[in-house]
């Protein structure tokens, strides 16, 4: 294979080409000590505070939003002892029980595990507040050392659980916390990501050309720490790692390539067309400081990128759905290849 041009040749920029839908309003949060990050589908409040259980006086850091008439949690407790690890999951499943009271339905429950911690996933439905209906119940829980994590989504009454709910969940992370220096902690919520592997300062992503580059190169050497710090967190990351590496020889030439590209920012009023021939103006609300839609020179849609926490990040939803989109054309087409074959 030879590249002739990087967006002309490329199934990777193929699959970049993704449309502008409605504004995303994601926001990140990050514990104080940066142990854990989320993200939430609108603006959330935010609040730490010490609260009185039966074991005595716990610290609680909670972060929650609603959205379309479902609420979205994340919070950290954090424990007056250490649990040990081989204790976690009895601990986990007592607490556990602790949900699924005032006639609560168990739906379905797995185990889990998230950045090396032992987790549990379950579902039940409850009455809704003020007997209105009932409300499905999403819940994840973790514990590491004394720090109980749990997330929760709450549907609407008598609603389904909303389709944020997956990216809510597949966006939180587990980190070291940061090391108080001779001052105490510096890190605040708004200060800058915490490294998720010793790859973290290699990553180039200070401008969104920066982050498309870097996305294309590690999707087409497979490198998933790279892809993961370097994308939003989405549904269906796996699809990013499916198949081979490129061969040595491709990459060697994708390198000078991706060096060579350049990529047009899209601006408020530009338009470009789709597939079906419809033309799509950018909306103000699709460009900014924080967002950017980018177009590689000899591509036909652009790509969507967002800085957070001061680093840009690719939105990889248009190239998952071009991955699946080729998998299904792929398994439709086998039995006619197969019968012609024979």
């Amino acid at each position: 294979m030879t590249i002739s041009s990087l967006a002309g040749s490329l199934l990777i920029l193929g699959l970049l080409a993704q449309t502008p839908e409605q504004p995303d309003r994601w926001s990140t949060i990050r514990s104080a000590e940066g142990d854990f990050s989320a993200m939430l589908p609108s603006q959330p409040s935010s609040n730490t505070q010490e609260v009185s259980t039966p074991a005595g006086e716990v610290e609680q850091e909670i972060h929650f939003c609603r959205f379309n008439g479902s609420l979205f949690r994340v919070q950290r407790i954090r424990l007056g002892s250490v649990i040990p690890s081989g204790q976690a999951a009895a601990w986990l499943a007592a607490q556990k029980k602790s949900y699924f009271q005032n006639g609560a339905r168990p739906a379905s429950e797995r185990r889990l595990q998230r950045d090396g911690v032992y987790g549990e996933e379950f579902s039940y439905l409850v009455l809704a507040p003020h007997g209105k209906g009932t409300v499905t119940i999403r819940t994840q829980h973790y514990l590491r050392g004394r720090d109980y994590y749990a997330l929760t989504v709450m549907s609407a009454p008598d609603g389904p659980l909303p389709a944020e709910a997956e990216r809510f969940f597949a966006s939180f992370h587990l980190a070291e916390p940061a090391a108080a220096g001779p001052s105490g902690p510096s890190r605040s919520r708004s200060g800058a990501a915490p490294p998720r592997s010793g790859a973290r300062e290699k990553i180039a992503d200070r401008t969104p050309e920066d982050a498309l580059r870097t996305f294309v190169y590690a999707m087409a050497v497979r490198d998933e720490p790279t892809l993961r710090a370097i994308t939003l967190p989405v549904e269906g990351f796996e699809w990013l790692m499916a198949g081979q590496a490129a061969p040595a020889s491709v990459i060697k030439e994708l390198e000078e390539k991706l060096a060579q590209q350049t990529f047009r920012s899209l601006k408020a009023g530009d338009k470009f067309t789709l597939f079906q021939g419809q033309d799509v103006v950018v909306k103000a609300e699709d460009v900014g400081p924080d967002r950017a839609l980018l177009l590689p020179e000899g591509a036909s849609l652009p790509t969507r990128l967002w800085k957070v926490e001061g680093h840009w990040k690719v939105d990889p939803s248009g190239v998952i759905a071009g991955c699946r989109a080729a998998e299904a054309a792929r398994r439709k087409a086998e039995p006619k290849n197969s019968g012609e074959a024979r």
